[in-house]
């Protein structure tokens, strides 16, 4: 999960939303679009208009996570991963220091890697509830979603299969509230070739699903409890839930210019609300924005501010999105 895909890796300066990464382009700064009523939103939200780079010399970073120990504010750490290299870093923000975590956190088969573009992991997500720090994350390599324990680096798959055939390859997911549910994206990005290393319907071929699907998973029972919620989306990627756990949102990543109703420059998010059994499988809306304007980026990773403002890539930057009336409201 990323807020956009650029190579150099950004930190927000003194956020009011604690945790919420995104990449921006060397030397670029914190340009408002949208006149004084976006400036007075994203006033509100940030404190600060200045880019801070953290760090950089990555290939392709994802799934970035921030680690919380109750007991010990000082503890946070900051999990990303880069799924090129297939590596996962650990930074902690207050020593800022940089750590290599682990090497092939992906799962990408041996004989694979000769060909997989991004055999790395990619979205994280904390599991809150754990005695011990233990995150859930995407292997592109191993095209699974698994339980880590952070203390011990033990990996523990959760699913890799729908009806007995395996995944493209999960790129982000999202715990609901009591955790009982994991809910993951997956797209066909993990298929790219490094000799193909672009969006195109050759990629879509190799599926053994033949579609790309949001699902969800118990987190206990894995494979044998794995549901599909959506086929119909082109390229979902982002994940997240409203701060009440009302909604469900996902993104659609459209980057090439040979899928159908998918090319580079859509910006589209897909809201989910709850039906009368309090699953989240009825689409209740999709925002399309089309003043964003075609550019570098797609609608990948998103965090909600605590107030409800969905804070989003988006083509030429991060899109500040009200999903009650479908709007764009401001844009970096």
């Amino acid at each position: 999960m990323v807020l956009s895909r650029y190579r150099v890796f950004y930190l927000r300066a003194h956020l009011a939303l604690a945790g919420l990464l995104h990449l921006v382009q060397q030397g670029c700064f914190a340009e408002v679009v949208g006149g004084e009523a976006a400036e007075t939103i994203f006033d509100e939200l940030f404190t600060s208009r200045n880019p801070e780079k953290v760090l950089d010399g990555f290939a392709w970073t994802e799934g970035p996570a921030f680690i919380h120990e109750p007991e010990n504010d000082e503890s946070s750490r900051l999990i990303f991963t880069d799924t090129i290299e297939d590596r996962i870093y650990e930074y902690t923000p207050i020593e800022k220091e940089l750590q290599l975590y682990m090497e092939g956190g992906g799962g990408c088969p041996d004989m694979e890697r000769v060909w997989r573009a991004e055999p790395g992991a990619n979205g994280i997500a904390m599991k809150r509830t754990s005695t011990v720090p233990t995150v859930i994350f995407c292997q592109h390599g191993a095209r699974q979603i698994s339980m880590l324990d952070l203390a011990t680096r033990q990996i523990r798959p959760l699913a890799s299969r729908f009806n007995g055939t395996r995944f493209n390859s999960p790129n982000d997911l999202v715990l609901d509230e009591d955790e009982k549910f994991v809910y993951f994206t997956d797209p066909i990005y993990g298929l790219l070739e490094k000799a193909r290393f672009y969006d195109g319907a050759y990629v879509d071929l190799k599926s053994e699903l033949g579609f790309s699907g949001l699902f969800r998973a118990r987190v206990t029972d894995g494979d044998a409890h794995v549901e599909l919620l959506d086929q119909s989306l082109k390229r979902p990627n982002g994940i997240a839930f409203t701060p009440d756990f009302s909604a469900l949102v996902v993104s659609e990543c459209c980057q090439g210019e040979e899928i159908p109703g998918c090319v580079q420059g859509d910006a589209r998010w897909h809201v989910y609300r709850k039906d009368a059994s309090g699953n989240f499988v009825t689409r209740s809306k999709t925002i399309d924005i089309d003043d964003v304007g075609p550019g570098l980026g797609c609608a990948d990773g998103m965090k909600f501010h605590p107030s409800g403002w969905l804070i989003a890539s988006c083509p030429q930057g991060i899109c500040i999105i009200d999903i009650d009336k479908g709007t764009l409201q401001s844009r970096i």
